[in-house]
């Protein structure tokens, strides 16, 4: 009987899970500690912004949007477009003040 249980619970989590994807709410990934929205635009392509949200460094954001273009296209590889919230070297000391936008990208598989 838990087994059963078990996979009704694993299953719904995943429909929850598929139904964010679709309406392109935001969600958490607790490794990264970022939150992002993935909605897909076509079969191959994707868009991926990942909120600014606590302090989070642009090194982080764009590392965990690597490994999501990975996860998504496999092995076959990838291409990201930078659409917004690229922060260059030395931006934070130029601009102390300024509230960055969280990251936009696109995401395109072969």
């Amino acid at each position: 009987m838990k087994p059963v249980f078990a996979f009704f619970i694993l299953a719904t989590v995943h429909s929850q899970a598929n139904a964010q994807h679709q309406k392109g709410q935001f969600e958490t990934d607790f490794d990264h500690r970022v939150q992002f929205k993935l909605v897909k635009q076509t079969d191959k392509q994707y868009y991926l912004e990942v909120a600014r949200l606590g302090g989070v460094s642009f090194e982080r954001m764009n590392l965990f949007t690597t490994r999501k273009a990975k996860r998504i296209c496999g092995d076959m590889g990838y291409s990201i477009k930078y659409l917004e919230g690229v922060e260059s070297f030395d931006d934070r000391n130029a601009k102390p003040n300024y509230i960055f936008p969280s990251l936009t990208v696109e995401i395109s598989c072969p």
